[in-house]
């Protein structure tokens, strides 16, 4: 995504992997006014479908392999 090569970034753990997703694919802007899914307990935006699938994809395939 946007000349990353998402499995190389960098992690100590699935979690912290991640959180390091979550900058990349996301502006910073983005992840303060928004939530990762729609939820009835806020009423931030959710972030873009997409992105959060994506997000979703890979660290599901990065962590069959820690």
């Amino acid at each position: 995504m946007n000349g990353i090569n998402l499995k190389q970034i960098p992690a100590r753990d699935p979690y912290a992997y991640g959180r390091n997703m979550l900058e990349v694919l996301f502006s910073k802007e983005e992840l303060a006014k928004s939530v990762v899914v729609k939820s009835k307990k806020s009423e931030k935006p959710p972030l873009s479908p997409k992105r959060v699938q994506v997000l979703f994809g890979m660290f599901e395939e990065k962590e069959k392999g820690w």
